[in-house]
Parts: C-alpha cells; structure tokens; sequence
C-alpha cells in the first residue's frame, strides 16, 4: 500500500470448503488486474484440490462487466458471472 489513500483490495473465497485467498491490493481496478487476481484464485483453489469454480459474483463494477480479459477467463473454466 501507497499510504496515500484507499488502494482496491481483493479477495476470493470459498464458503463451501471455507478457504479464502489472501487479500490481493493492487492499485487499479481495472479488468486486466480483476482477471489475474481471479486467475490466481483459481490455482490457489486447485492447488488445495477444488475444482474451478461454478460462478463469480462481484460488486458488478466496471472491471468486471467491461473486460475482455475477465470475460476471457470466465469462459476458459466454464465459469458463469452473476454479478449481484
């Protein structure tokens, strides 16, 4: 973190088997950054042995409605985006 003043945070979890990601602090928001960081929540996941998964819900910003890299990847695992 810069000190200046907020950065975004992001974190992925998994309610069913209760594991979480560490939070990933970046400082953009954009698409590009959302899809590495939900590209490594995905290894994170299959490092402890779960599977991709079914669907992402985000805050429905920007990033995630507008990007080709997010949608990509999306798409690469089968991953449904239902936003909220």
């Amino acid at each position: 973190m810069s000190g200046l003043g907020p950065e975004p945070c992001f974190t992925s979890t998994s309610p069913a088997w209760r594991a979480s990601t560490d939070p990933d602090t970046h400082r953009d928001q954009d698409g590009d950054t959302a899809a590495a960081v939900l590209g490594r929540a995905i290894e994170h996941f299959a490092a402890l042995g779960l599977k991709a998964p079914e669907a992402v819900m985000s805050d429905n910003a920007f990033a995630y409605r507008r990007s080709n890299a997010f949608r990509d990847l999306l798409a690469s695992h089968g991953v449904a985006d239902i936003g909220c």
